[in-house]
């Protein structure tokens, strides 16, 4: 976490306009001059440094991420998602609904033939 929270304060540094204040999990990202425009580049740039999807529905999550902390806990919660296995369905069987279907049509090509 503290390696996540490391990269995520040199990425916030990168997009904040206020350079002043010092980046902790506490500081809320209207004081780095970081909006709702920033975030989607922000969140980008972050999954390219932890190499994990994070899924966000726009309007409804990012009004919700407000200090840097919030975001370092969205970026852990898909870390976390990605480390657990995923279930696979059961294989099909397969059918040979196709197979006969052509065999019957090729086999009435030739009737049809002149």
């Amino acid at each position: 976490m503290q390696k996540l929270s490391a990269q995520l304060f040199s990425i916030l540094a990168k997009y904040a306009g206020v350079t002043s204040i010092p980046i902790s999990p506490a500081t809320r990202l209207a004081e780095l001059e970081i909006d709702e425009l920033d975030l989607p580049i922000i969140l980008l740039d972050l999954e390219d440094v932890v190499g994990v999807a994070i899924d966000i529905v726009p309007d409804a999550a990012t009004a919700e991420l407000l200090t840097v902390a919030d975001i370092a806990a969205l970026a852990h919660s898909a870390i976390t998602r990605s480390r657990q296995p995923i279930r696979r369905a059961s294989p099909r069987r397969k059918s040979n609904w196709m197979s006969t279907s052509a065999r019957a049509a090729s086999a009435a090509l030739p009737a049809l033939a002149p």
